[in-house]
């Protein structure tokens, strides 16, 4: 399945940076497709991860050997709130947060997207609001400075089709589908 394969890719390259330095791995929008499947890898490849969801409520499905954070990165005050997630998560290693540990990482995979297909308005409920949680995640990860040593963005197949059409199998997906 392709998902797995971008998922483990990944997940892969998480990994590879853990015996560099201590870091965890913060992964948005965790309780979707995407990202509950990173997050799985994660946990089972043994990665210190924190999972960042809209509500918490909807997490249980992500099992035991990580830490849950709600945070509405749509919310006007997203930037911040995903800035104080950054800041408070541990150093796995001795417990240290953000200033008292330079020497702590963190690797940010943003799956986290608006996706529904009940909506009038694709524009107003879908494309703006996954825009603001990409800018609030990347400004965020930017006042974090040296704790945010990399970001993985990823998209939605809501960029290229409506969501509310089926998958289509066959060529891929390009700019020009946009």
């Amino acid at each position: 399945m392709m998902i797995t394969r971008g998922a483990r890719a990944l997940v892969t390259f998480a990994l590879t940076l853990q015996a560099a330095c201590s870091f965890s791995v913060v992964v948005t929008g965790a309780t979707g497709y995407l990202g509950c499947e990173i997050v799985h890898q994660l946990v089972e490849s043994g990665a210190a991860v924190t999972a960042v969801v809209r509500d918490a409520s909807r997490a249980s499905h992500l099992g035991a050997g990580l830490r849950v954070v709600e945070c509405d990165l749509s919310a006007k005050d997203g930037q911040a709130r995903f800035e104080a997630v950054l800041r408070g998560i541990p150093n796995s290693q001795d417990g240290k947060v953000g200033e008292e540990d330079p020497h702590h990482h963190h690797y940010v995979i943003n799956t986290a997207a608006v996706f529904t297909k009940d909506f009038e308005d694709a524009e107003l409920e879908l494309v703006q609001p996954t825009i603001a949680i990409a800018e609030n995640v990347a400004r965020a990860c930017a006042e974090c400075g040296p704790w945010v040593k990399r970001l993985v963005h990823t998209s939605s197949m809501a960029a290229v089709r409506d969501p509310r059409q089926a998958p289509q199998f066959g060529p891929a997906y390009t700019s020009a589908d946009w």
